[in-house]
């Protein structure tokens, strides 16, 4: 969730630089901005909270946000990422305004209109490096071609935010669980997912894990009150779900109930083979989710 909040919130700091034309963006651009650079604000105790948390992710939309020179107006020379060097103050570190005589809010065409050919005395490579490409880079002199934003995606950088690209590319990536397919697919009942993908993860409140979690209650399952209640038992072995199943199964080919969970998974893959894979799946997710819906009715009796 938190990578998914952050991937929308990246979204709110792109639209300050892709000139959407937005409200938002010029009420932001107006009370914080104020002709400054984003990337140079410190945050203010009168501040809200969704513009501090924008101010917070500046070094993760730095990495994707490129700036595109053309005839170097909008453009930050020092503080926006616009060259293969990087983001330059970083490259030249702190010392690089002053030792070359541009200001740190200096846009790129200022920076170039203030070129000399004279290197500064007792300079850092990085120094020299930045003072050697004001030779190399060359502006358009049309006055309407303005600089603009791009967002890296995942091949190549595109002027529109690639929401889906972003939050890939943000994300914790892990093999794919031989189960997925079994509880995510297309036409899945929303409900019967969410379960069964708790279910897998063995996540679900069930009365041993809230024993476990320090709550003083009995170890019984709430239906049969005769045997502890754990995931294998509620959807598997306790007497209502074995009623279910004994129902689902006379339109199946009968197979015995006495194996765990984790097989059960098994079970519903290799049905498959022989069955509608889509139904078989609802079967699977709706007779899991009956039991675990009457034991919650019984637990809040």
């Amino acid at each position: 969730m938190s990578t998914w909040n952050s991937t929308l919130c990246l979204k709110l700091v792109w639209l300050l630089f892709a000139g959407s034309g937005s409200l938002w963006v010029a009420w932001h651009h107006h009370h914080h901005i104020k002709g400054k650079s984003f990337w140079s604000l410190k945050p203010s105790a009168s501040d809200s909270w969704n513009w501090r948390s924008l101010l917070l992710l500046r070094p993760l939309a730095e990495k994707f946000l490129t700036c595109n020179i053309r005839n170097g107006k909008n453009g930050s020379f020092w503080l926006d990422n616009w060259h293969p060097l990087g983001t330059l103050i970083k490259f030249a570190g702190q010392q690089g305004p002053g030792k070359l005589r541009i200001p740190l809010l200096s846009s790129v065409a200022d920076a170039f209109a203030n070129y000399s050919a004279r290197i500064p005395r007792l300079c850092s490579p990085q120094i020299v490096a930045v003072h050697d490409l004001l030779s190399t880079v060359h502006l358009t002199d049309d006055e309407e071609d303005h600089d603009f934003y791009s967002w890296l995606g995942r091949d190549s950088n595109l002027i529109k935010f690639p929401t889906a690209e972003t939050w890939d590319s943000l994300r914790l990536k892990a093999p794919a669980k031989a189960w997925s397919s079994s509880v995510w697919y297309k036409g899945a009942t929303p409900k019967h997912a969410f379960n069964m993908w708790l279910a897998q993860l063995d996540r679900l409140p069930t009365r041993d894990r809230l024993i476990a979690w320090g709550m003083p209650i009995s170890p019984a399952c709430c239906i049969c009150s005769q045997f502890a209640e754990s995931r294998d038992h509620l959807f598997l072995r306790c007497v209502f779900s074995e009623q279910i199943w004994k129902l689902i199964l006379l339109r199946l080919n009968p197979v015995s109930l006495h194996f765990l969970y984790l097989v059960f998974f098994f079970w519903v893959d290799t049905a498959q083979l022989y069955h509608c894979s889509h139904g078989f799946k609802e079967v699977g997710g709706s007779g899991c989710d009956f039991p675990y819906m009457e034991a919650g009715e019984q637990f809040f009796l």
